[in-house]
């Protein structure tokens, strides 16, 4: 067992030190100001977009636009931790309200699966986050794979970054089975939220254009969100250690080391929204995000004490971190492409 195996006392300690700090307490001014700037960008991305002369110009726009989405998105994840509201009434109509309707997902999917992966981080089989058909995080795993499946994982290094740009499809695939197996507590209010954000989003932006250029306009936008959304998540875990169902090292040791931070320069911040401070994110999922950052010091400090590895990286990087543990993992592919399962 390794020696960083922590106990109860360990995080009541850490969180004593990050509370004393004041970076527990609840941020309704930043909150406030999040929200009004991401519905300005939502707002200003659109009205840009009805208002450009020539698709050319149309197409460009959905840059922001997607950057506006992602915004919005990190929002829904704020809201999913319960760092914007600490009532689970508001936190719910507002998830609904965003997610739903402006986002296209199901708020109920969302919160279900990204809290099983806080609850069982890297953790095989436990975890959600490594469920994800075109990619294998292990070796065995991706041996076990069939057909079209097998060729994707043979070459899942190359095809990670360009995957990304499925995210928004994901989302919606996921939240429709979600919906579909009544696993939600409000599936009549989420699934007419979720029907009204399409022809929503389209009626905005087809005062001036045609309905083949709204379509257009929405499938580039998502997929460009979903690049974004992509390159803020995907550096967080992948690559990092994978624990099994013997895993004991206790809650402070498993959400360090299963996490990975990415550092630079205040461009680099501005474009994770905060939560390139994983570490910090995973031990305190309620803290606002904007406190995050000022937490890294005293968890890097406290983890430096007690032995655990504490990881960060730049972009470049925490990609080439990536990159090569998904051309490891599926490197029996390409040595024996036609391997059968044993």
């Amino acid at each position: 067992m390794p020696e960083y195996v922590t106990t109860s006392a360990d995080y009541l300690e850490l969180r004593g030190r990050v509370r004393r700090a004041g970076l527990l307490e609840p941020a309704p001014a930043f909150y406030a100001r999040t929200t009004v700037v991401t519905l300005g960008l939502l707002g200003g991305g659109f009205a840009g977009i009805v208002l450009a002369d020539g698709p050319a110009a149309r197409l460009a726009l959905c840059v922001p636009l997607a950057f506006a989405y992602g915004r919005a998105g990190l929002l829904v994840h704020d809201l999913g931790h319960r760092q914007v509201f600490r009532s689970q009434r508001a936190t719910t109509v507002a998830g609904l309200l965003l997610g739903n309707l402006i986002m296209g997902w199901s708020w109920s999917w969302w919160v279900a699966d990204h809290n099983g992966h806080h609850r069982h981080p890297n953790r095989i089989g436990r975890d959600p986050s490594l469920a994800r058909t075109f990619t294998a995080f292990t070796e065995r795993d991706a041996v076990r794979s069939r057909g079209f499946v097998r060729l994707m994982m043979r070459h899942q290094a190359v095809l990670e970054v360009p995957l990304y740009s499925f995210v928004a499809l994901l989302f919606l695939i996921e939240s429709i089975t979600t919906l579909v197996r009544g696993r939600a507590r409000l599936v009549a209010v989420e699934a007419t939220l979720m029907l009204a954000h399409y022809p929503g989003y389209l009626a905005l932006v087809m005062t001036r254009l045609s309905v083949g250029q709204a379509v257009l306009i929405m499938v580039v936008q998502k997929a460009l969100f979903g690049l974004y959304a992509g390159s803020v998540v995907a550096p967080n875990h992948k690559g990092m250690p994978l624990l099994d169902a013997a895993d004991e090292l206790g809650f402070v040791a498993r959400q360090v080391v299963t996490a990975r931070n990415v550092v630079g320069s205040p461009l680099v911040d501005l474009w994770y929204g905060g939560l390139n401070s994983q570490i910090e994110h995973h031990l305190f999922p309620t803290m606002a995000r904007n406190r995050l950052p000022a937490a890294r010091p005293i968890v890097r400090a406290f983890c430096a004490e007690r032995g655990i590895p504490y990881a960060q990286t730049g972009v470049l990087g925490s990609y080439r971190e990536i990159l090569g543990f998904l051309a490891r993992t599926s490197a029996p592919l390409r040595v024996h492409p036609a391997r059968e399962r044993p």
